[in-house]
């Protein structure tokens, strides 16, 4: 089972830090796409006196008390729109945004434009007046569509 974990920047990253522990313990989540936002680098520096900041898979491992060669946390930079659980076809579970700042809240509601709301949006979370790909229109995939 795969799920993706955004840590945005509000207080609380010890939450955050929990539900990676959690997961990781589980024994059906085989992998775990992990997006860290700039504010919540500094979040944990302020509330855990961790440095995440430019922190690679290794670094996650020692943070959360896995072994070194884990290959369990996958890291996506947050402006990585190529990034593998941001397509629309790859599966997965679902998604945590721990902890969620208001202003991210806010913004699932308005756009899509990085790698935590893109994944929102393939998993299907409601958005009301977003700007969002659907794909293209029907017409257009028919006028493309093979001829028997």
């Amino acid at each position: 089972m795969e799920f993706t974990v955004g840590i945005t920047g509000a207080s609380g990253a010890i939450y955050a830090q929990r539900t990676l522990i959690h997961l990781a313990a589980s024994a059906v989540v085989d992998r775990i796409n992990l997006i860290i936002s700039g504010s919540a680098e500094t979040v944990a520096r302020a509330e855990l006196a961790v440095d995440l900041r430019g922190i690679d898979r290794a670094g996650v491992n020692r943070w959360l008390g896995l072994p070194a060669d884990s290959q369990l946390i996958q890291l996506n930079r947050l402006d990585n729109m190529a990034a593998r659980p941001s397509s629309g076809s790859h599966q997965q579970e679902g998604m945590v945004i721990v902890p969620c700042s208001m202003a991210t809240l806010g913004v699932i509601e308005a756009l899509v434009d990085h790698l935590v709301f893109r994944i929102l949006d393939h998993l299907g979370v409601p958005h009301s007046g977003a700007t969002r790909w659907k794909g293209l229109p029907e017409q257009e995939l028919e006028a493309t569509a093979p001829k028997d």
